[in-house]
């Protein structure tokens, strides 16, 4: 296998070609969630039981699937708009945060099978892969050269799991939706995109091909990059406090001790950089020499370390879907 996200949107496509024989509608949104949750728990784990398991039905309706759009619709607008209530939410007992809300109950089941996850992972019946995260999580301290190292605790192990797993679904679950709804909605620029996918991938029953060849295709490149742009991502980072002295930044002088925040909507929506940037328009990517900024998955050294393998998936992805399908939307505008 090339791309480490080939070989599971090769299955991927393999459902919605249920869908496609039966001409019955498919709800592509969770379908792109379960792909993303798979690939990224093959990072995780060694493995996955197949009760948890994602993409194993053509209906993507599998637990893991559905418990994390539950619960990071609700989790993350309450930890945005409300940090100190969510994070009391979580240190009182279940039983007391269920008296006053049910909306907390897909995050106890999400909870609950992260740690089954990992229960399976330490099973000395479980065929391991030493090169997965949990393995050398687990591992680690056999490798540290202090006398007092410890293994972890089985709760530092399902946090870890559980914020990774999150990291590798909760944006990319937005974007392809989004963009795929965006391109639906244009049958000419959907032909053409076809037709460019099919020039570098004649045989649609061929695997999906490399990232090294799909990121070289404009039409392909600029539906992602709008994508991402127009879902914005984690909306507001961590505010920066400037430190003693002040600074400079974009030619204005910023005092020390000013709290500083580049919240991702206002880059990705400033006419300067991008004219009319309400407007869903792949082709500003090829006919622009300058484009602005993308900060979705942050910049600098604290950006997310995994920006690469989600441009794997997202152009994988997309390219199956267009090559493979004629998209329209369902009961939707």
């Amino acid at each position: 296998m090339g791309d480490p996200a080939q070989h599971r949107v090769e299955h991927f496509s393999k459902l919605l070609d249920v869908h496609a024989q039966r001409r019955q509608p498919c709800n592509l949104a969770m379908g792109y969630r379960s792909l993303f949750l798979r690939i990224v728990n093959d990072f995780i784990f060694s493995s996955v039981p197949d009760k948890l398991r994602s993409l194993a039905n053509e209906n993507f309706d599998d637990p893991i699937c559905v418990a994390t759009f539950d619960a990071i619709n609700w989790t993350e607008w309450l930890a945005t708009n409300f940090p100190t209530l969510n994070a009391l939410a979580h240190l009182l007992p279940r039983s007391l945060v269920t008296l006053a809300t049910s909306n907390y109950e897909s995050v106890y089941q999400l909870n609950g099978f992260v740690e089954d996850l990992v229960r399976h992972e330490k099973d000395p019946n479980t065929p391991t892969n030493i090169n997965c995260m949990l393995q050398r999580l687990m591992n680690g301290h056999l490798d540290s050269k202090s006398e007092s190292s410890t293994p972890l605790s089985d709760e530092i192990l399902a946090t870890e799991a559980e914020v990774t797993m999150f990291g590798g679904v909760i944006d990319l679950a937005n974007i392809a939706p989004f963009g795929t709804f965006m391109v639906s909605q244009d049958s000419q620029f959907q032909q053409r995109l076809y037709e460019e996918l099919k020039s570098a991938w004649p045989d649609r029953n061929r695997p999906v091909p490399s990232y090294e060849v799909l990121r070289h295709l404009p039409l392909l490149d600029g539906v992602i990059k709008e994508s991402m742009r127009l879902t914005h991502g984690a909306l507001t980072g961590p505010p920066r406090r400037v430190g003693p002295g002040g600074t400079q930044i974009g030619g204005q002088y910023i005092p020390a001790n000013t709290v500083v925040a580049a919240p991702s909507y206002f880059v990705h929506m400033d006419p300067v950089a991008y004219p009319h940037p309400e407007k869903f328009d792949p082709e500003r990517w090829i006919n622009n020499d300058q484009p602005g900024p993308i900060v979705i998955f942050s910049k600098g050294r604290r950006m997310c370390p995994a920006v690469h393998l989600a441009h794997i998936e997202m152009f994988a992805a997309f390219a199956a879907v267009f090559r493979r399908y004629r998209v329209t939307p369902y009961e939707t505008t």
